[in-house]
């Protein structure tokens, strides 16, 4: 355990996530021990099961179910576990079952982070911030904190490096980007932007946005985007069977 202590841990944050924010004393922020210059060298990333399971499922998924993804948490129910799924400390345990050295996560729980205070993906409101430390950030840090998991490289810092406020953008393959609630005022459980035959975007300049139709809702499995991933990726991924 001693040689992975001295990895440093990736923790993938979205925009701006602990800018200004610190856990725990002792947690998060502090001096830093020595680090790596990068944290994947010859380092054993954390496979998650739940999506290696999800992509083994579908036709030529196999190919790239043992593939490391970041953990999302992106609600606050999330670090215990949601809906019957794996909380930090469930994947936690599982990297070292697995003797993984790293452990991807992204933390996207910010106050207002939709930019629209009315906005349903917004757990949390502008004003939060107290909240967002206290029921988000500083729960996370505990956890992190349990000497269990030392093994798993340096525990996250507010600022990694020098220049560096966060790292962005690691969504699991596969995982819809649909709307976060259903919209039925629009005629169907996902965001107009993603209904292929929708012309009412500027920046598109009025084009059909050519998108999969009938995406689910957001975070969901949307089996035909990973299909599409597996098809287009390069070089290409062998058929499966083969």
């Amino acid at each position: 355990m001693v040689s992975r202590a001295r990895r440093a841990a990736a923790l993938v944050l979205a925009a701006g996530l602990l800018t200004g924010v610190s856990g725990p004393a002792g947690a998060v922020e502090g001096a830093p021990s020595p680090r790596v210059d990068t944290p994947y060298a010859s380092a054993r990333v954390y496979v998650n099961p739940e999506w290696s399971a999800r992509a083994a499922a579908e036709p030529g998924g196999a190919a790239v179910a043992g593939e490391p993804t970041a953990v999302w948490l992106d609600r606050i129910a999330k670090i215990e576990g949601q809906n019957g799924a794996m909380g930090l400390r469930d994947h936690l345990d599982e990297a070292l079952a697995q003797g993984a050295d790293v452990v991807q996560l992204v933390l996207n729980d910010l106050p207002g982070r939709a930019c629209d205070r009315d906005d349903p993906d917004n757990e949390l409101l502008p004003y939060e911030l107290p909240r967002y430390r206290a029921e988000f950030i500083d729960p996370i840090a505990g956890i992190l904190a349990d000497p269990a998991y030392a093994g798993l490289g340096q525990r996250p810092t507010a600022a990694p490096e020098p220049g560096i406020d966060a790292y962005v953008w690691a969504k699991p393959p596969g995982e819809s980007d649909g709307s976060d609630i259903p919209l039925p005022m629009e005629g169907a459980t996902f965001d107009r932007m993603c209904d292929p035959t929708y012309e009412g975007w500027v920046h598109n300049d009025y084009n059909p946005t050519g998108a999969l139709a009938f995406a689910p809702l957001n975070r969901e499995w949307f089996p035909a985007h990973f299909r599409e991933l597996l098809r287009n990726a390069w070089p290409p991924l062998p058929a499966p069977g083969t």
